[in-house]
């Protein structure tokens, strides 16, 4: 079996803050980043699909993510922008 891996901050695993449903959130969203951005532009049914939950659980958690200050959510056209900083 082949895996994939994510580059994800230490500072996630140790924020005891995020739920494991915000982790699995923001690990899916890392998955997405180029490496040489700090910007992901998936949909919320990619990241469902690559995590195995409700779209609509995607938009609570990256709310969540934003006001723990995770990242940046910008509404540009029909996707959001999300930023690390």
């Amino acid at each position: 079996m082949a895996f994939s891996f994510v580059n994800l901050p230490l500072e996630a695993l140790r924020d005891r803050r995020l739920t494991l449903e915000q982790l699995r959130v923001l690990a899916a969203l890392f998955a997405f980043k180029p490496k040489d951005s700090d910007t992901a532009f998936p949909g919320r049914q990619k990241i469902a699909e690559l995590i195995g939950m409700h779209p609509a659980n995607i938009s609570t958690a990256t709310s969540a993510l934003e006001r723990l200050g995770w990242l940046t959510k910008h509404a540009a056209a029909a996707r959001p922008k999300c930023l690390w900083s």
